[in-house]
């Protein structure tokens, strides 16, 4: 691979034979030495020192050349697994900024170096072309760095795909890159030519993959449209060719690390976030489960102790016990929304369908609710039930849920009501308060996860309970909304539900 590439970079208007900036053999040698260790350095010293002598170098300046090729494969791997602790599926910002502002550019000055002096000792370029060979060389070697070592990181670090895994977003995406790079670089090169700024449409379509569709597939696509800009420079299309080979292919280099730096700094920051999104559902789902056990444990010695005092009707005790299983089912209450959540996250809350009465779930809940609070609850059902397909217990959690609320943001004593509608293939649920109202402004972000309206209600808990309701709904294909004049106008949170039957 390294010989091959090798080959092709000479063979694009080197300066003094040797110094291309194309070099895509600098990537793959770091690539491969990083992954699979230091023992591949015989495979760039001798694929290094046979191209040069082919390509017409002295044996000596050969033998330099080789050698800085392999100390610069050494050392960028050295660098990377010393200084940087590098992930090679540049899953987080750290490895970006690594690779990109430290290796690329210090590990490829070895190679710069050695073998610029090495062409200048074998009489090959006089002192006149010293800093331009030099130049080439190390932005080519650079921009190898940037375009190469992440498809090669990306592929050989993980597993292969296959392509009937392969997500038909992703595979969109590529088909769009791949095209756009055709258009842009061989669509309409007079036209381009003259406006070689627009071969920056490239980016957007690229941005969108990042975000979309993961690491490999824009990699991937960035490297396919850095090798179609080269292809259509040197056959003198696109924005960047012209009369000049050698400028033509610095413009290249431009746009390709420009390309390259955009691309992995986007996906790394947004694989960093998935990671860290992962990282945290994971410790919430831990913590809920470690919570859950002592708490069921004390729940039940609670309810053990409530019925000896009563037996012994010694209400001062019990009073205390009371208040005690009232925090005790709060708690639970919070660690239930937490599990739910993480649950949600790793699309792993299950429904359990059959079917149910309305009226029955809607009296369960109501009885539930009553235990809890001392508000009124006054039930306007419709004079036919309804059957309906839904998980029993999810959907009681919902009405529990947003019978809770109404209390809690009602004054004691003020009545709440539920009332059904009947609409066409859906049945909507009503549960109105009386009470504080919602601001307008945050009525838009009531069913969002942890968001938490800015009252002084002692209990607001986690701001779970509303998003667990939408998302419950949501899964058994409903809607869930809320209607309010105001702050002191009191509120109405609907939701609707197929129906599964006709009523009876």
């Amino acid at each position: 691979m390294y010989f091959s590439t090798a080959w092709f970079g000479l063979r694009l208007d080197p300066v003094e034979g040797f110094a291309t900036l194309f070099w895509p053999p600098t990537g793959i040698a770091l690539a491969f030495v990083f992954l699979y260790g230091y023992k591949l350095w015989p495979g760039v010293f001798s694929a290094a020192f046979f191209i040069n002598l082919l390509f017409g170098a002295p044996y000596l300046s050969a033998l330099g050349i080789s050698i800085g090729n392999t100390l610069e494969a050494l050392l960028g791997s050295y660098i990377l697994k010393r200084f940087i602790k590098f992930n090679p599926g540049i899953s987080r910002i750290r490895d970006a900024v690594g690779l990109i502002f430290i290796t690329a550019p210090l590990s490829t000055v070895v190679s710069a170096i050695t073998g610029t002096v090495s062409l200048n000792l074998g009489g090959m370029i006089d002192q006149g072309s010293v800093w331009k060979t030099f130049g080439s060389w190390w932005l080519g070697d650079i921009t190898s760095n940037l375009v190469v070592v992440p498809l090669f990181f990306l592929y050989l670090h993980q597993p292969f795909a296959k392509l009937s895994d392969l997500k038909l977003t992703q595979l969109i995406l590529f088909i769009i890159n791949f095209f756009i790079s055709i258009y842009i670089f061989f669509g309409f090169s007079d036209f381009m030519t003259r406006a070689s700024p627009l071969s920056y449409l490239v980016f957007p379509p690229l941005i969108l993959t990042s975000i979309v569709a993961g690491q490999k597939t824009v990699v991937t696509s960035a490297f396919l449209a850095a090798i179609i800009s080269v292809y259509s420079t040197v056959k003198g299309q696109g924005p960047f060719a012209g009369n000049d080979l050698f400028y033509s292919l610095l413009l290249v280099q431009s746009f390709m690390s420009i390309l390259s730096i955009t691309v992995i700094l986007l996906s790394a920051a947004i694989s960093e976030n998935k990671k860290l999104e992962l990282q945290k559902d994971e410790f919430v789902s831990i913590a809920s489960h470690e919570l859950k056990m002592p708490l069921t444990t004390l729940k039940a010695l609670t309810q053990l102790l409530m019925k000896r005092y009563q037996q012994g009707k010694n209400r001062s005790k019990l009073l205390y016990i009371e208040k005690m299983e009232i925090q005790i089912n709060n708690i639970i209450r919070l660690v239930n929304d937490l599990l739910d959540v993480s649950k949600l996250n790793y699309g792993l809350l299950e429904l359990k369908k059959e079917k149910v009465s309305l009226n029955r779930l809607i009296d369960d809940a109501r009885e539930l609710a009553l235990v809890k609070k001392r508000n009124p609850v006054t039930y306007l059902p419709l004079n036919n039930d309804k059957i309906i397909e839904v998980d029993k217990e999810r959907i009681n959690q919902v009405i529990y849920n947003l019978l809770i609320n109404a209390m809690i943001y009602s004054a004691k004593g003020k009545k709440i009501i539920i009332r059904i509608i009947n609409g066409e293939g859906y049945i909507t649920v009503g549960i109105r308060d009386f009470g504080k109202g919602i601001a307008f402004e945050d009525r838009g972000r009531i069913f969002e996860k942890f968001y938490r309206s800015d009252d002084n209600s002692s209990e607001k808990g986690l701001g779970l309970g509303l998003y667990i309701c939408a998302e419950i709904i949501k899964q058994h294909h409903g809607k869930i909304w809320v209607f309010s004049r105001g702050k002191g106008e009191g509120s109405e949170f609907f939701f609707s539900l197929p129906l599964s039957t006709h009523a009876h």
